[in-house]
């Protein structure tokens, strides 16, 4: 967000940023304006730099992850969870370091392909391996609890530059020291006890579970409890080599991940293209990002009770729905009931949230636990592939923005009636 200029009188267009680059002697930034944020902006004089170096950084980070996001994910599968993990958390310590100080925008732009280039690791492989630890009715709780943590930067953010400073330093600052403080922690968490049984490896299993017994003074087990029914869950695998094409012959897995890409990229269209449209409904900036975090952590909450009680396949369809219908209102009332939209948007907020939720908790329901990760790589992938598509549909002339997510939310509402959960 470009800050706000002061010009002096020799100035006789517009004051804007592209007079400042024209002219800094005559205009500067108004810092006692509230829109005027010390942010990269300024760090890195993106005023005056063409625009595709500024879509650059986004596009340097999802090129990461793309490129990246198959290979670490698959690693998740084949060698455990937690060395991808470890691996991402602690190479992403001297990136963000580096990030803190950079001045150079070509060199953060590295930076940010590199930062991406972990995400699969610290994100999708972390997700599936924290949900691991969980047992079966607790794990939408506390996926959704994760997910909630990471979607209130969106709320803290704004707060921040609204009442405590417009200095993006010291955001930046307590995120690093988060960042180094978790992946020192992540090396106390054992391998995913549930991924080893999954593998047929009872003893490394066993062995991880007392360091989980240790840790939480309860008495040390000799044997697993149940270990039958757990290899009875995952006899489909039992004698597989654990390639991708074992899980595509199976049929009902091969539509299932042929469904779970559509929704995923589904969701993530609706959510980026409606986060986009916040910046045309006017008011204050701030105001309508803090009201949009808060429905998103609101999904967040509500949407897991609700998804607990009705089950994955009908939380799926109620959410796409929802989404399809804010993208109808919005066609219909953008001109004649302007005063709706941002209720409109609210409510297709709340479905492709509660959409994401339902995503990233899912997994565990619908492929084999030593297919969890890669499948999360796969459906991340396209669903990035949307991501990337999002900016230039939000763009478009309305209403025709929010009538391909209604009629793309429309189609995998029903496709998400195929769905086969807990095979």
């Amino acid at each position: 967000m470009f800050p706000k200029y002061k010009c002096d009188e020799s100035i006789t267009g517009d004051c804007d940023h592209v007079a400042h680059c024209d002219q800094p002697l005559h205009v500067s930034i108004d810092w006692a304006d509230p829109w005027s944020l010390d942010n990269w902006v300024s760090r890195y004089g993106l005023e005056c730099v063409d625009p595709f170096r500024i879509a650059l950084l986004g596009s340097m980070y999802f090129s990461g992850t793309t490129l990246f996001g198959i290979v670490v994910n698959r690693m998740g599968d084949l060698y455990g969870r937690k060395w991808p993990v470890r691996a991402s958390a602690l190479l992403s310590i001297p990136i963000h370091g580096l990030l803190l100080v950079s001045t150079d925008l070509t060199l953060t732009s590295i930076l940010f392909f590199l930062i991406g280039a972990l995400s699969p690791g610290k994100c999708q492989v972390a997700f599936t391996y924290a949900g691991e630890f969980l047992k079966e009715r607790e794990r939408q709780v506390i996926g959704s609890m994760i997910l909630f943590c990471d979607s209130s930067a969106m709320v803290l953010l704004p707060l921040y530059f609204k009442f405590v400073s417009k200095y993006w330093l010291y955001f930046h600052v307590v995120s690093f020291s988060l960042n180094v403080i978790s992946a020192l922690l992540i090396f106390m968490v054992p391998e995913s006890p549930k991924y080893l049984i999954g593998k047929h490896q009872p003893l490394q299993a066993l062995e991880s579970l007392n360091k989980i017994a240790r840790f939480n003074g309860l008495p040390i087990l000799t044997e697993i409890q149940g270990i039958k029914e757990q290899q009875e869950i995952t006899t489909s695998t039992k004698d597989s080599s654990l390639s991708i094409s074992y899980l595509l012959k199976d049929i009902i897995h091969r539509r299932n991940l042929i469904l779970a890409i559509i929704i995923w990229s589904t969701v993530l269209l609706g959510y980026y293209t409606i986060y986009f449209h916040i910046r045309y409904l006017g008011g204050d900036f701030f105001f309508n990002s803090v009201a949009f975090g808060g429905t998103e952590l609101t999904a967040y909450f509500f949407g897991s009770m609700i998804t607990q009680r009705v089950g994955v396949k009908n939380s799926f369809t109620i959410s796409l729905l929802m989404t399809a219908f804010s993208g109808l209102m919005y066609a219909l009332f953008r001109s004649s009931h302007p005063e709706l939209l941002p209720l409109v948007l609210a409510c297709g907020g709340f479905g492709v949230v509660w959409g994401c939720n339902i995503c990233w908790n899912s997994n565990a329901t619908l492929f084999p636990v030593v297919f969890s990760s890669s499948t999360n790589g796969v459906c991340n992938l396209f669903g990035r592939f949307a991501c990337a598509v999002a900016p230039q549909v939000a763009e478009g002339k309305q209403p025709y923005p929010m009538l391909i997510i209604a009629a793309s939310s429309l189609m995998a509402a029903f496709c998400s009636r195929a769905l086969v959960v807990g095979k």
